[in-house]
C-alpha cells in the first residue's frame, strides 16, 4: 500500500511540469510569465544583436576604406598636376581645391 502511495506522487510530479492531459484535451497551456512576454521576445533580440552589430562595424570599415581611397586619389591628381606644370617648365601657383583638409571639393585638373 505504500508503495503504491509513493508511485502515485512520483507520477503526478513526473506529468505535472509537462501538463500531457491538457495538451490532449485541447486547452492551451498557459504559463505565468512575471515580466508580460518579454521572456519570449528576449531569445530572438539577443540572437540579432551580434548580427546589427558586426554590420556596423562592416559598414563604417567599408566607408572609411572608400573616403580614404577618395582623398588619395585627389591627393594623387594633384601630385600628377603639380609635375606635368613642372616638366613644362610652366610653374604657377600650387594646385589647391577649396576644402584641401576634407578633400571635399575634386581639384581642377582639365586646365592644362
Amino acid at each position: 500500500m505504500r508503495r503504491d502511495a509513493v508511485l502515485v506522487a512520483m507520477a503526478a510530479t513526473v506529468r505535472a511540469p509537462s501538463d500531457i492531459g491538457a495538451r490532449r484535451a485541447g486547452r492551451p497551456l498557459e504559463i505565468p510569465c512575471e515580466n508580460g512576454d518579454m521572456d519570449s521576445v528576449m531569445p530572438y533580440v539577443l540572437a540579432l544583436v551580434p548580427t546589427i552589430g558586426m554590420a556596423t562595424l562592416f559598414y563604417f570599415v567599408i566607408k572609411s576604406i572608400l573616403e580614404g581611397d577618395r582623398r588619395e586619389r585627389i591627393a594623387h591628381a594633384k601630385w600628377e598636376k603639380e609635375h606635368q606644370l613642372a616638366d613644362t617648365g610652366t610653374q604657377s601657383a600650387p594646385l589647391t581645391t577649396s576644402d584641401d583638409r576634407t578633400g571635399g571639393a575634386a581639384p581642377d585638373i582639365t586646365a592644362r
